[in-house]
Formats: structure tokens, sequence, C-alpha cells
């Protein structure tokens, strides 16, 4: 299990490789995110498959990685330039050409060998924070 997650971060995110997810997930597989629930792998391929129309560059470090039952946990950290625009629940953001930092943390539930959902948990201030978007108190 731990595999198929490490290789959908790798692959299908930093790599470019969306179509990976076909692999790794199921058919009707559920994508909880910040901005929004997925549904289904093919919605979840074309979401996958903007990164690179999102962020110049991207990649992942895994800092941590848990399993047990059906369930991979992961703390992550992604740092990334983006082309384009910065979607919170504080707004809309240009950022077109800055750096960002930021940690996150996945669950991964799996159904026999591949992931039927995934929920994850991003640091949002962080990110405002690191685009510039605001500015730490003092």
């Amino acid at each position: 299990m731990q595999q198929k997650v490490t290789t959908y971060f790798r692959e299908a995110i930093d790599g470019g490789q969306a179509e990976i997810i076909r692999e790794l997930f199921t058919e009707q597989c559920v994508i909880h995110r910040p901005e929004m629930d997925i549904r289904g792998v093919e919605p979840f391929i074309k979401f996958i498959g903007r990164v690179p129309s999102v962020y110049s560059s991207f990649e992942t470090t895994i800092l941590d990685i848990f399993s047990g039952a059906d369930r991979v946990t992961v703390r992550v950290r992604h740092v990334a330039v983006s082309k384009s625009q910065f979607r919170s629940r504080l707004g809309t953001f240009d950022v077109s050409g800055r750096s960002v930092t930021w940690d996150a943390i996945a669950i991964f539930r799996f159904e026999g060998d591949k992931i039927a959902e995934e929920w994850v948990n991003r640091d949002e201030l962080g990110m405002l924070l690191s685009y510039g978007i605001l500015e730490p108190a003092e």
C-alpha cells in the first residue's frame, strides 16, 4: 500500500503522469480536498493533469508514512513555483512566478490493492504566508 501512495506522489503529481492514476485508484474513488470533493477516477485524472499548467515546478518530499489495516497516512512537504492563481478559502490570488512551500497530511483508504478514498489537509495559512499574500504578525 505504501508503494502505491509513493508512486502517486512521485509519478502522478511530481512527474506529471496523471494517467497512472487509473492503476492506483478505484474507478469510483472519492478525493476530499480543501477546495472541493472529486468523485471518480476520470475527473481526478483531469484534476491532477492540470498540475503542470498550474506550477512550473512541483516537488514532494514524503516526511512520514504510516500504514495499518486499509489506510496509509503521509505527511508531505510540497515545494513549487506557481504559473497561475491560488484559490484558497480566503479568495483567489495571482501568484504567477512565486515560489511556495507547504506541508500537508493525506490519508488514503484502500479497497483491495487500489486507493478508494483520499483526505487531504493542507497548511493554507502557511501557503498564504509563503506566497507573501499575508504578512506574519510581529
